[in-house]
């Protein structure tokens, strides 16, 4: 993203290094009038995004709501993601698996939201994040957004039920084998003595559940084990 090549009224923008209220007149009227029309312009808006630092709260909002719009309801299928639109989007804004940016991934959730169908790889994707953070990673949004911690804090766990939402069945989450795999090399970094109370409840009700998804009983550790795990890891 660093060597696009900018037109106007981009270019100018990127030359001051940042966006304000201004600048976002000036890309709705000379850029996209239309609104974003196809993957080329999805690219030019986020290396947009990418080359200026500080932008104002208008190009945020213009930012999630526009390629939203996109993402959703102009790439088939239209209104819900499938497979194939869920990696586009994941290759759009993964750098080695990360999201590089909190405003890149309010994007992704603000998608996940809107869409009426989003498949366990897109939602496995997001709560990802949640590791990487964990594993200090390399230009990770959501490290940059939650606050400092080596175990899961009220901040992750509301991200995680806004990831997990639609899985939730009168009461009950009932989450797929890719996205139960996640939640548990998650539960695996993190520390278990400092979790969050609500996070030790979710994971037992998943390690407990009577789930709909034989690929269930291939996971290799209790949440007890896992505890364990973690503490002679510390420990050597």
């Amino acid at each position: 993203m660093s060597e696009y090549r900018f037109s106007f009224p981009a270019c100018l923008i990127v030359g001051k290094g940042h966006i304000d209220r201004e600048d976002v007149i000036l890309m709705r009227k000379y850029a996209f009038p239309d609104g974003i029309a196809c993957p080329d312009d999805a690219d030019a808006l986020l290396a947009l995004h990418r080359a200026c630092q500080n932008p104002c709260a208008e190009w945020e909002r213009y930012f999630v709501e526009s390629l939203t719009s996109f993402v959703v309801h102009e790439i088939s299928p239209k209104g819900a993601f499938n497979d194939a639109k869920a990696d586009w989007l994941i290759d759009l804004l993964a750098c080695d698996g990360v999201v590089p940016t909190p405003l890149e991934l309010e994007l992704l959730l603000h998608a996940m939201e809107v869409a009426t169908d989003v498949p366990d790889r897109l939602s496995a994707f997001a709560l990802d994040q949640i590791r990487y953070a964990l594993l200090a990673a390399d230009q990770c949004g959501y490290a940059e957004s939650r606050p400092p911690a080596d175990a899961v804090t009220l901040y992750d766990l509301a991200y995680v039920w806004r990831v997990l939402r639609r899985v939730v069945h009168h009461g009950q989450l009932v989450a797929s084998p890719r996205e139960t795999e996640v939640l548990v090399e998650i539960n695996m970094l993190a520390s278990p003595l400092h979790n969050h109370a609500g996070w030790n409840e979710l994971m037992a009700q998943v390690a407990t559940q009577t789930h709909p998804y034989d690929a269930l009983a291939s996971l290799r550790y209790s949440i007890s084990d896992q505890a364990r795990f973690c503490q002679e890891g510390r420990a050597a």
